[in-house]
């Protein structure tokens, strides 16, 4: 059965995949907040304990990413909470594959820039850690990442910018570039063996060893092994609006938000919280080929992808494309594949002011459009093209603004179709969608594939600046 977008890239089509009938822990215990004098003074205590720790280490749980629109699971709207009580399950499409990092990750950052925290161990598979900037080796996703994939022959990471899909490390069809053989999902199953456990185990041992200390954000402590760890530590904190089982444990438990935890430690130690700024590397790409009973049709596709290899790209909500210079018809695809195919007419081009005779066929282009490609009949159009090597200057985007990216790739001297791409974002949860961008396309026909890569700016957010 194929698997629905919604499937994808949300907490509810995630917990479907799992095993049914496995333990799942206390679910929709009580909550309670300290009153804000109380936070700051804890968190202030907690600030001291990091200014003198020989090594701190972040133990993070589902908590910490509810800022960014991520529901947890066992909290008292928590997924399995829900599910447990009969309620039906909002509709959280898109919300892990648009999501930003918040306020608490982001001063995780800043910590391990600064020396204060020295690694982080996660039990989050949403990825926020790695898109918020800690270093992949500063990192260890004990039960995996939906956006990674993983060479089953050289064990390479590939990162991606949508869910993966999958779950217990199957394949997902794609090859390796570097080796050629199968990847699979980089998401654990219930009996699955913890991903990155030696290297959790030896930060724990060490925080033992050392008087160190361990900081707990957001997870309830339930399930072993992964509870066990952070008590090692010579001294624990526990930042959780619900009980647990190592709170008797803790030299500090604080009942309060993450965030607003967090803020108040990085102004105790004087850290800026580092800027969120996230931009991506997608690639345009083109194939072509002739066709036709006597060899007079070009048949040709342009896609957007994922620029590690053109995999599927989740930040992107649809793309409009425009072909200028010739009758063809504008096009709208809403994905998940950001992919126009066409067949038209041959005609050599000089490089000059070359025209093009073009008569349109749809080719199943891999997405869904608003119907208006293909007018059908002969009807014919000549205009000129432009020389080899022009270029938009700022290139005026769509909507209320767009992007200043604008690029024309591509050879001269055969016959070629400018194309002109609206790359419309899909807003993360909590934040207004990016600003449009327009990225142009020149293929040369007469090339069997082509490509160029883009960066794409996704939008920033400074935590210094609210309060």
């Amino acid at each position: 059965m194929k698997r629905s977008r919604a499937a994808k890239g949300n907490p509810v089509g995630y917990a479907k995949r799992l095993e049914k009938g496995h333990y799942k822990g206390r679910c929709g215990a009580t909550e309670s907040e300290m009153p804000h004098a109380k936070v700051q003074a804890e968190a202030k205590r907690l600030a001291s304990l990091l200014r003198t720790a020989p090594i701190a280490v972040a133990h993070t749980g589902a908590g910490l990413s509810t800022a960014a629109g991520i529901p947890d699971f066992r909290g008292k709207d928590g997924v399995w909470t829900l599910e447990n009580q009969g309620q039906p399950l909002p509709d959280y499409e898109k919300c892990w594959d648009n999501a930003m990092p918040t306020l608490g990750h982001m001063a995780l950052v800043g910590l391990v820039n600064e020396g204060f925290v020295h690694a982080v161990i996660s039990q989050n598979v949403d990825g926020l850690h790695l898109r918020s900037g800690i270093p992949r080796e500063k990192l260890c996703e004990l039960h995996g990442n939906l956006f990674m994939e993983i060479c089953s022959g050289c064990g390479k990471e590939f990162r991606r910018t949508a869910d993966v899909g999958g779950v217990g490390f199957k394949p997902t069809g794609r090859r390796c570039r570097e080796c050629g053989e199968g990847m699979v999902d980089a998401l654990l199953d219930w009996e699955d063996e913890l991903r990155d456990y030696e290297q959790a185990v030896d930060l724990s041992e060490r925080c033992r060893e050392t008087g160190g200390v361990s900081l707990c954000l957001g997870t309830s402590l339930q399930i072993s092994p992964s509870k066990d760890l952070p008590a090692k530590a010579d001294k624990m904190v526990i930042v959780n609006l619900q009980k647990t089982c190592k709170d008797a444990r803790a030299a500090i438990v604080i009942r309060a938000k993450i965030d607003a935890v967090m803020r108040c430690v990085m102004q105790e130690l004087g850290i800026p919280i580092p800027v969120y700024r996230r931009t991506e590397t997608l690639v345009v790409s083109h194939t072509s080929s002739i066709t036709g009973a006597n060899g007079d049709r070009w048949k040709w596709a342009i896609a957007v992808g994922d620029a590690a290899d053109g995999a599927r790209c989740g930040y992107i909500d649809r793309m409009a494309v425009k072909f200028p210079e010739t009758d063809l018809s504008d096009a709208v695809v809403t994905g998940p594949t950001f992919r126009v195919a066409k067949t038209t007419k041959c005609r050599r081009l000089s490089l000059g002011t070359g025209m093009v005779r073009s008569k349109e066929k749809i080719e199943a282009g891999g997405g869904s459009s608003d119907g208006t490609i293909g007018r059908g009949g002969e009807e014919e159009e000549k205009r000129p093209l432009e020389r080899e090597g022009s270029h938009v200057e700022g290139g005026a985007g769509v909507g209320n603004g767009g992007g200043s990216n604008s690029v024309v790739v591509g050879s001269g001297g055969g016959e070629y179709i400018r194309a002109v791409l609206s790359l419309f974002f899909v807003a993360a949860p909590g934040h207004a969608a990016p600003e449009p961008q327009t990225v142009e396309y020149r293929m040369d026909l007469s090339a069997s594939e082509g490509s160029h890569q883009v960066s794409v700016s996704l939008g920033e957010v400074d935590y210094n600046c609210s309060a």
